[in-house]
């Protein structure tokens, strides 16, 4: 291999990040695997402390726990009692299975189907981990406003949904343009009526969907309501993602959250962080999903970060 290959890889967040994944154990994985995952693991950290910001790998509750620290909160609950939360929701549990059935491919059946030792709902948990992390995160900041680009069936708002559901109160904005595949990355078509099926009845009293591009429409929508927890998953471009944390940043407020999927897609994540001088945290088996506390620096906060409204 190259000097320049091995600088880039060792350049790119998205393949450190992805190694950090494979080797949790020594004693199961090929000892390469296991080593490879510590040195990213470990670069992940001296970039970090070179830069004064970026991405880190840990664990779920290492993340649970950084984040609340970094914003400033004790936490209520473990980790562990929200998971118990959601594996003894059975109104919840039993929509998705029954949502899963009726709309899923007999593959995608198959591979999420019953079995004797692990129920549809445990694995739908345990292959959704970074879910649970931002319900538990949801359960905790107690957010009046949430709002997320690109919602699709809904699978990842209807966690959000069930948090609000629990605190007594909460609003998701969702903004998003129905897929189609073959156009923006998508790779299957999703009718408007289809949009948010994976939400329950019961939680959509909490829902407000709008369609529209989010270059239109986020903005207006952080500058029109207080905000406190941003969801981006929507067109994984690194023009695009840029956008949108830029966005959440300028018109969001100190200590609120911003979250992102496909932070593996390239380094627009790890670069916003690195510029603002943010941490970032992923769950190292999930490594492409994404969270920060938006944080304001003395000088920043002293100036005002607020929109300033002229009489």
């Amino acid at each position: 291999m190259t000097i320049t290959k091995i600088w880039n890889r060792l350049s790119s967040v998205s393949w450190l990040a992805s190694n950090c994944r494979r080797g949790r154990n020594i004693g199961t994985t090929p000892r390469a695997s296991w080593l490879r995952c510590l040195i990213s693991r470990n670069i992940l950290k001296l970039r970090h402390q070179v830069r004064g910001g970026g991405f880190l790998v840990t664990d779920i509750e290492g993340a649970y726990h950084s984040i609340l620290r970094d914003a400033g909160r004790t936490p209520k609950r473990t980790i562990d009692c929200y998971v118990r939360e959601l594996l003894e929701w059975r109104e919840l549990s039993e929509y998705w299975e029954r949502r899963t059935r009726e709309t899923m491919t007999p593959d995608r059946v198959r591979i999420l189907a019953l079995n004797d030792s692990t129920s549809y709902w445990e694995q739908v948990i345990k292959r959704r981990m970074p879910m649970v992390l931002f319900y538990a995160l949801t359960r905790e900041f107690k957010p009046k406003v949430m709002v997320e680009t690109g919602t699709s069936y809904g699978g990842a708002t209807s966690f959000y949904l069930a948090a609000a559901f629990k605190n007594g109160y909460g609003r998701v904005v969702s903004i998003d343009i129905p897929p189609i595949s073959g156009k923006l990355t998508m790779d299957e078509t999703v009718d408007k009526s289809e949009i948010g099926s994976f939400i329950p009845e019961f939680l959509k009293s909490y829902w407000d969907l709008r369609l529209g591009d989010a270059k239109v429409l986020l903005p207006k929508v952080l500058a029109e309501m207080d905000v406190e927890l941003f969801i981006h998953d929507s067109l994984h471009t690194r023009t695009h993602m840029s956008f949108e944390y830029a966005v959440a940043r300028a018109l969001m407020q100190h200590r609120s959250l911003i979250i992102t999927d496909d932070t593996l897609a390239n380094n627009a994540f790890d670069s916003f962080l690195a510029t603002h001088q943010l941490t970032g945290y992923a769950i190292a088996d999930y490594p492409n999903s994404g969270i920060t506390v938006n944080l304001f620096d003395d000088e920043e906060l002293s100036i005002g970060t607020e929109i300033v409204n002229i009489d």
